[in-house]
């Protein structure tokens, strides 16, 4: 007799789209947990929820999928402004719980660091985010003694 399979119920397809996840915290070496969903650029551009300004640097950012170079690798001040001005759209969008407002407000403003996790995870999924976590153990494991760094 074939088991008959059931429909996933609508608060495990929450959990699912709106997971947990680990991000380097403020000092950089621990992590902190937020709920982000995913963000897909095109879904922000069709609804209209990015500023024209940074419509341009979203269609090239979606272009290095095709061998493209990234807006990151430029050497243009001006594009790397427009990129840190995305991924802090990126982030107002992706964060559930807590939402980007509620921790500039009462935490800190996110760190570079932060801001490329988050970005990473909605452009590439949770295997993005291992090479954070294993520079955060890294760093930790080597300490910040000075004792290697020459004078």
């Amino acid at each position: 007799m074939t088991e008959q399979v059931k429909t996933t119920s609508l608060e495990e397809m929450k959990n699912l789209a709106v997971p947990v996840v680990a991000i380097p915290a403020w000092d950089g070496e621990s992590e902190i947990n937020v709920r982000l969903k995913r963000v897909s650029l095109m879904s922000l551009i069709q609804a209209g929820q990015l500023p024209n300004e940074l419509l341009a640097i979203a269609y090239k950012t979606m272009g290095r999928a095709k061998g493209e170079e990234s807006p990151a690798e430029e050497n243009d001040p001006e594009h790397m402004q427009k990129f840190t001005m995305l991924m802090h759209e990126v982030a107002k969008h992706a964060l559930v719980e807590p939402t980007y407002d509620e921790i500039v407000e009462h935490a800190a403003p996110l760190t570079d660091q932060q801001l490329l996790a988050i970005f990473m995870y909605c452009m590439s999924g949770l295997n993005a985010l291992k090479s954070f976590r294993t520079a955060a153990r890294t760093l930790a494991a080597i300490g910040d003694s000075g004792e290697d760094v020459r004078g």
